[in-house]
């Protein structure tokens, strides 16, 4: 049964195919020739004539209008076309390409980007006013190393020259000490010193405290006047001066000691009231003793 509904399908399918075809091919049948004289007639006829002037008058008007407008026509113009369409096409096939780097680029970076923002997503974000204040601190940072590196660059050059102004200071000391020892050498070494009494009362004394004072005050003057008098510090320093003879050189140095004022006092004293140096020049002396008078003998 159902091999006869099957071929019953095809035959209908078959009939409907063939059906078509008869109809397709009425319609490609050629229609059936014209009469040449009919043909001739129709073309001789005013009514053609008129309709092909017609035709002939606009297509001129029509060229007659582009030529006053300036436009003529181009035997080139499709040649001229495709060439436009090709460096057109290549235009865009430029773009095309800078497209395909510029997104090959970004892919990269955002690949490349992906782990670090993975690793930061974690952390928290650092509000903007506190990323403003590191920055002003990072500058402020790097203007005080720049500030330094010139001071410290400006104190080698100032150590340099007073180095350098040292050794000359030293240099031409003893290039004067070395002048000066002829002289002293040529100087008698007994000299006898007159002084006063010794064994009398204490009011012949005060004409030795005057001198004491008096000595004293120039002290604190040559002190107060090289700025020793008020210095706390323990410096060395060397100033030029100018002077009623003109200009000197006055070098000083500053030392504290970690005493008291009269316990250094006292040992001062007691250093240089021995009888066995001499302040000035280290020499050995002895005192011979007379009814009126004391003489000092220096010996070497």
């Amino acid at each position: 049964m159902a091999f006869l509904l099957e071929e019953e399908d095809n035959r209908e399918v078959l009939e409907a195919a063939l059906s078509f075809v008869d109809e397709f091919g009425e319609a490609r049948r050629p229609l059936s020739p014209q009469d040449p004289r009919e043909r001739n007639s129709t073309l001789a006829s005013p009514a053609f004539r008129d309709n092909k002037a017609s035709r002939q008058a606009t297509k001129n008007e029509r060229r007659r209008q582009l030529r006053h407008a300036g436009v003529y026509g181009n035997p080139n113009r499709a040649r001229n076309e495709r060439r436009r369409e090709i460096a057109g096409l290549r235009k865009q096939l430029e773009k095309l390409q800078l497209d395909l780097q510029t997104l090959q680029t970004r892919r990269g970076e955002i690949e490349a980007r992906q782990p670090t923002e993975e690793s930061t997503d974690s952390a928290p974000q650092l509000p903007s006013m506190w990323q403003q204040v590191a920055t002003q601190q990072r500058r402020q940072r790097s203007e005080a190393e720049g500030e330094n590196v010139r001071l410290k660059l400006a104190v080698q050059r100032q150590q340099k020259m007073a180095d350098d102004l040292k050794s000359l200071l030293q240099r031409k000391a003893r290039q004067l000490s070395n002048e000066c020892a002829s002289l002293i050498a040529n100087t008698s070494r007994n000299s006898i010193v007159n002084i006063v009494e010794v064994r009398v009362d204490l009011g012949d004394f005060q004409q030795l405290f005057r001198h004491l004072e008096a000595a004293r005050q120039e002290v604190d003057a040559v002190f107060a006047a090289n700025g020793l008098a008020n210095m706390v510090a323990t410096p060395s320093d060397i100033h030029i001066r100018e002077g009623d003879d003109g200009k000197y050189l006055e070098a000083f140095s500053n030392k504290l000691l970690a005493f008291r004022l009269q316990a250094v006092t006292e040992a001062l004293w007691s250093h240089f009231k021995s009888l066995e140096k001499h302040a000035g020049n280290g020499s050995l002396y002895q005192k011979a003793e007379k009814v009126r008078t004391v003489r000092m003998a220096h010996a070497s």
